[in-house]
């Protein structure tokens, strides 16, 4: 398997993962973004953990990269990709990723399923990469997976959290992952979502066929905006009023940390102390929280996708969404598509955009902060992008 570029997500989906080790540097200490609490596994010291884990990697940036173009039969999908890079504190030394990225191909149920996962705490690498092979070895045997796939992901997730929080060598009280799901069944998008990651759909305007059509044929610029961002979750915040009213009457607070500064997140508390300073009010795991009404009940939206107009889909985990919008995500991905459409015979392939999204991401985290958090990304392209003819 060859380091950086692209590879088949196939070739080694089946690969047995090895045990990791729970370490890092005592003299290295984090501090997590999502929860108010230190970790510092420590690297001389070996755990035996679930053997179904996967090492811990870093450098997890590759980019994973499918192409069904061959199959179009199969999916709305006709191609997409998705990549995952460590963060960097502000010494800039890489730290564990504790992000995941899950790509499944179904041609059975004529399903694509793609998710980001985003951990949390000591053990939140382990978590998301727990629920990421279950996920990937599980889903699609799921006894409802065919006729009700939002209930097999809801009983899934379920079973799942359940077995990792029983696992006694895995720190669950202040450990957790957020997850964002999209299954594309035929016309039928399907996306799910626990915490604080995101999806976007991107849609080309009823008109904007008509207008580059005019466009080419008067010789005038193209409109600048060919993709609406039409936003498919919402970000489980503690301070929305539904989550807030949960979280009070189970009897925890919520405020944000004084010395984060005018602009800081509110977080989840329990009522007596102090901890555990959740900056999202539901995840997957998080013991403790889950005892003030923090919950891993995914929220569901379906779509039905249409052939002429949905173009992109996004997923990401919020170290992508951080700093950049959902209008400047799309605006960036249009543009890439018309400079990629202007060359003799150019195709822009969802790995680009990826590769864009995360660079720029990247580029604005350490303008701002000097530093930068796990950054995931996956795009796929969808049946839309050809008709309306952005590449």
């Amino acid at each position: 398997m060859k380091r950086g570029g692209e590879y088949s997500f196939w070739r080694h989906r089946d690969r047995r993962p090895e045990i990791p080790s729970v370490s890092s540097d005592p003299d290295n200490t984090e501090q997590c973004d999502c929860c108010y609490c230190m970790y510092s596994p420590k690297p001389h010291q070996t755990r035996s953990l679930p053997p179904h884990i996967s090492p811990e990697g870093r450098s997890r940036n590759r980019i994973h990269y499918n192409s069904t173009e061959k199959d179009r039969s199969i999916f709305s999908v006709t191609s997409y990709a998705g990549q995952s890079i460590c963060g960097v504190n502000d010494s800039h030394r890489t730290r564990t990723n504790q992000d995941s990225l899950v790509m499944l191909e179904d041609p059975r149920t004529r399903s694509l399923v793609l998710a980001c996962l985003d951990g949390h705490g000591t053990h939140g690498h382990i978590i998301s990469q727990f629920f990421k092979y279950g996920l990937e070895t599980r889903l699609l045997k799921h006894s409802l997976w065919e006729h009700d796939p939002k209930q097999a992901v809801t009983q899934l997730l379920l079973e799942l959290e359940e077995e990792i929080c029983a696992y006694p060598r895995v720190e669950t009280k202040f450990s957790g992952t957020t997850l964002v799901l999209a299954i594309v069944r035929d016309n039928l998008l399907i996306v799910a979502n626990v915490g604080d990651s995101r999806a976007l759909l991107g849609s080309s305007p009823a008109s904007s066929s008509t207008s580059l059509l005019h466009a080419n044929a008067t010789g005038e610029e193209p409109p600048q905006q060919l993709l609406l961002p039409i936003l498919l979750t919402s970000d489980h915040k503690p301070e929305l009023p539904q989550e807030l009213s949960r979280i009070l009457r189970a009897g925890g607070r919520v405020f944000p940390l004084t010395q984060e500064g005018p602009s800081a997140c509110q977080r989840v508390w329990l009522g007596d102390e102090d901890l555990p300073g959740l900056a999202m009010s539901r995840s997957l795991g998080d013991e403790v929280a889950r005892t003030i009404g923090v919950i891993s009940t995914p929220e569901f939206v379906e779509r039905q996708l249409d052939h002429y107009l949905d173009c992109l889909l996004v997923l990401g985990t919020d170290g992508l969404w951080d700093y950049l919008s959902n209008e400047e995500v799309m605006q960036m991905l249009a543009v890439q598509e018309a400079e990629a459409g202007a060359g003799a015979g150019a195709v822009c392939s969802p790995g680009q955009h990826v590769r864009c999204l995360i660079e720029e991401a990247k580029r604005r985290w350490l303008e701002a902060e000097e530093c930068h958090d796990d950054i995931t990304a996956c795009v796929a392209t969808l049946t839309g992008r050809k008709r309306q003819k952005l590449c």
